[in-house]
Order: C-alpha cells, then structure tokens, then sequence
C-alpha cells in the first residue's frame, strides 16, 4: 500500500488536532490526511471569556482549513471506533451512517467541562447554567448580560477560566454581582501548577478591585436560580457559568484502548498508544510525561506541541525512521484579568513557580501575544513578534521550546 491509499484519520479539530493536520500537510507525506470533527467551526478557546462580554474570538471554518491544506475534512459525529478493524464510526450532519477506514489515527478529541456532579434545571424558563466551551454558550451569556446589566453572574471554578470570566465579566459589566465560587483554594505549595505568594496576592487584590465577591466551597446543585452549596448555603443566580473541571472525551475507554481512571489514553513517549500503536493521544485525551516536564496537565499549553510532535510520530512510522520522542517544557502560565491587567506567572520546566511575576499592564500585552502565537501555531496567521522582551533568565528555555513547537 502506498500513495493515498495510505490515509492518516485526524479525530477532533481542537488546537491539537489543528496543529496535527497542518504539521502533517506541511510534511508533504504521500498520504490522505482525513479530519472529523461534529462542528463545523473551531472557535478560540482561550478567548472565550472575552467573547461573553462582546469582545471577538477568531473562528476557523474547519472545511475551508483543510482544504488549504490539501486534506479533506468530514463533519460527523464519532459513533464508534474499532481499533483492531482500523475504522471509525459516523454520523453524518443529515443523519446518515458511514464507517471511515484508517491506517493512523491520531486520536484529539479533547474534553469537556466536568459537571457530572451537579444538578441543574433543565426547565426551559430556569436560570441559564452554562459551560464555556463555545462561542454559541459564550454568546448565551452576553446576550444574558446585556437584557440584565445587573444580573447576579455565579461562576462555579476558581481555575483559570473561571477567574479570567469573573474578572471579564465585572470589567465590562460593572453594575452586575460577580460570584466565584471555588472548592478549592489557589496553591502556594511550591508545587506543580502552584502559585508563588506574590501571584496569589495580585488575583486575590484584582478581583477585590472589580467587586467579584469570592466564596470558598463546593456547590451541589443549581435549582430554579439558586445554587446549594455543600454547606447547605444558598447561592442566587441569574446565570451560572460553570467551569470547573476537565472530562476526557469517553470514546477511547468504550473502544478498548488502554486509559486511565481518568480516562486519558495511555501513551509512550512518541505519543502511541500502549496498547495499539497504530493508534496515537495528543491534548488532553493523553496521558504522558517528558524527562523535563513530568506529566502534562490539560491545556492549550500541552497540546499544541503533542499536535506537532503526533505528526513527526506518523511522518516516521510511513517512512520507517526512528521515532522522534515527545519533547516538552514548561515556561510560565498566563492569565488575563480584563483588558489591562494580567498576570504571568514563570515556571521551571516542571511547572513549579518562580519568584519572577509580571502584572499589570505588561503582562494583559503578554497574555494577548501568547493568544496569537497559539493561531500562529496552528498555521492560521504569521508568527507575531515579541511585545515586550522576555526575562534574561528565560531566554534559553524559550529559544528550546520553539524546537516543541515547531
């Protein structure tokens, strides 16, 4: 079998599926190259925050993006995949069936905000309860915002996504009462995916300064506008935007592949599968780990270079090099607190903090660059230039991680 009788099966078109395909065509390999995803547009997810306020998040229409890049996109929903049989199942967008062969599948079909803990209204006229995961749900809440500008907005999640919509939200509507509810606090542990003291005292000082009240402790149900919590507390709402937690997409562990308790695929350290190898993990559907970074968290962050890096995997497996392995090391983490106050935190290589902060204005300016170095990436826009020039200290890590990247 040669030529495009070979076919590389990409499933889901999120930022690691994106990046999978573009590296793959820019490969120039002697195969098909098929994407399927259930949507026909990838919106930026990183941005979504921005768009629930009125601002713009950059949509890709996934069709017209495969076409320039001489792949072939299949807008489907996955029904089924069979790992030994090397086909996938689909439900076409007109409610047809259709099963698609594979010789390599890269599996990218990311996760989704875990609310499989609460219960919620599903009354038609009930206070909204919605995940931020697309620009419909982000629509939703700016309609939301501007019928009520003084609407009480409850956030579920103290992550990153629900303290970058808490601060949004309170930016541009004002007169509305911003909750963040969180289970847990911010840690300052030394750890990886900590924060250093002075980083946590700037986003507890920022969300004072915009008037988000924040509340510590799980809720357990969102009925009929009031959230309870596990304290027996009750929390009103005119709408909740819950973003705690992230769930792997379920396909994986129904088709026999070996996964986690959490449901992330078992990879090696070119990104395959333990137990197929035909068949490879990138995103947040993957569980790995590198020498530098230790194992990898969830996020765009991982899974831009897991895109990349699948595609040297697969262009390796067709012309029967050595596999290249998984490379990858942390740099810092970036949070946006409105429009002109951010905050980077800079790590070692493991994700654990370092003493070095930026805030304010300089660091909203860096959050925006790393946004559009994320499309850039993709293969959707020309590489930006630095704004501000980068800590001395991080200039050697940055310089290796476009080798990641690339």
């Amino acid at each position: 079998m040669s030529g495009r009788d070979r076919r590389i099966l990409i499933l889901g078109g999120g930022y690691a599926g994106l990046t999978a395909m573009s590296r793959l065509a820019r490969l120039g390999l002697d195969a098909e190259i098929v994407l399927v995803d259930q949507r026909s547009h990838w919106s930026e997810r990183i941005r979504l925050h921005e768009l629930a306020v009125g601002g713009k998040a950059r949509q890709i229409d996934l069709a017209d993006f495969a076409a320039s890049l001489s792949a072939r996109f299949v807008r489907a929903r996955i029904t089924a995949l069979s790992p030994s049989g090397r086909v996938v199942g689909l439900e076409t967008a007109g409610g047809g069936s259709t099963w698609l062969r594979f010789d390599h599948c890269i599996l990218a079909l990311g996760s989704s905000v875990d609310d499989r803990a609460v219960t919620a209204d599903a009354l038609p006229d009930a206070p909204p309860v919605v995940r931020l995961e697309s620009a419909t749900e982000a629509h939703l809440i700016h309609d939301v915002l501007v019928r009520r500008p003084t609407a009480k907005v409850l956030i579920v999640g103290g992550g990153l996504t629900g303290v970058e919509a808490a601060c949004e939200i309170a930016e541009a509507f004002p007169a509305t009462q911003v909750t963040l509810a969180s289970a847990s606090a911010w840690r300052q542990d030394g750890g990886p995916g900590s924060f250093s003291r002075v980083a946590v005292q700037h986003l507890a000082n920022t969300l004072q300064r915009l008037g988000v009240t924040s509340i510590a402790g799980r809720v357990l149900e969102c009925r009929k506008g009031v959230a309870r919590m596990a304290d027996g507390a009750g929390l009103p709402y005119d709408i909740c935007v819950w973003t705690t937690g992230f769930a792997p997409n379920e396909l994986a562990q129904a088709s026999g592949v070996a996964v986690t308790s959490h449901r992330q695929v078992v990879v090696d350290h070119t990104l395959r599968s333990v137990s197929h190898r035909h068949i490879l993990a990138v995103g947040d559907l993957a569980f790995t780990r590198t020498p530098a970074s230790g194992p990898c968290r969830m996020g765009c962050v991982t899974a831009l270079p897991m895109g990349a890096a699948a595609a040297r995997t697969v262009a390796a497996l067709l012309s029967g090099r050595e596999l290249p392995g998984f490379e990858f090391d942390y740099l810092f983490r970036c949070v946006s607190l409105g429009r002109a106050d951010g905050l980077i935190q800079f790590v070692d290589s493991r994700d654990r903090p370092r003493r070095l902060v930026w805030t304010g204005r300089k660091a909203a300016i860096w959050k925006d660059y790393i946004c559009r170095t994320t499309l850039a990436t993709i293969g959707v826009s020309a590489m930006p230039a630095p704004p501000v020039v980068p800590p001395l200290t991080m200039l050697l890590p940055l310089l290796r991680s476009r080798r990641q990247y690339a």
